[in-house]
């Protein structure tokens, strides 16, 4: 039997998952001086298989749990709507126009930003405009048609960090960068059309959102299906 302290993405590989027999999260400020990508992940494994868990219960087990049911609803009806991370391109390697280009550290609770007013990406997205200071290291979304960029940018920036679905549901992932292997913080939609299904759309992105996924938020800010 080992016990084992792990990024959480460790035990997917060789199917590690598959030998634990509990597993717990750590809280990412356990070791003051280290950096933290993502979820530490606390197991007992035995050399046998288990197979107690699935990947996905104990991947799941890691995200907010208050927003379980859109991060699977995204999972059962993935588009492939994804932050891919790029390093060291100029902005004349991406389209202004369908393009969606942002900080990859949107993830993160401690530092960060990738919502709201000001930086490269409300410049880029919103204003169509390049500022002089282009990071190296950023996270983009590429979109079929200037529309779904429009759209979906409406609703990445229509409110303040850690108070807008976009960036409710992206903390709620807990990882500090965020990873393409990790899409199901972005609905995953037709943002071509979703401003002509909604005529209100620009006032209140995330209900019109929530409701193209047939969910809402509750009293309690869960949620949960219409």
């Amino acid at each position: 039997m080992l016990v084992a302290l792990m990024p959480l993405s460790q035990y997917k590989k060789n199917d590690l998952y598959r030998h634990v027999e509990t597993f717990e999260l750590a809280n990412p400020k356990l070791f003051k001086d280290a950096v933290i990508t993502e979820n530490l992940c606390i197991c007992i494994i035995k050399k046998a298989k288990i197979d107690k868990y699935s990947w996905e219960e104990i991947q799941f087990a890691s995200f907010d749990n208050r927003y379980s049911l859109f991060y699977k609803w995204n999972i059962d009806n993935n588009k492939s709507i994804y932050m891919k991370s790029v390093h060291g391109q100029l902005p004349a390697k991406f389209s202004i126009s369908t393009d969606f280009i942002e900080t990859t550290r949107c993830s993160s609770n401690a530092s960060g930003a990738g919502f709201g007013k000001g930086g490269l990406g409300y410049a880029y997205n919103k204003d169509y405009k390049v500022v002089k200071d282009w990071k190296k290291h950023i996270g983009v979304i590429n979109f079929k048609s200037n529309e779904a960029k429009t759209n979906f940018t409406n609703y990445w920036y229509n409110g303040k960090k850690g108070e807008s679905l976009a960036s409710k549901v992206c903390l709620g992932i807990h990882l500090a960068e965020m990873s393409s292997t990790y899409n199901m913080w972005i609905p995953q939609l037709d943002w071509s059309v979703i401003s002509d299904k909604y005529p209100d759309y620009e006032k209140d992105p995330d209900y019109y959102v929530l409701k193209e996924m047939g969910l809402k938020f509750d009293e309690n800010g869960v949620i949960v299906k219409c």
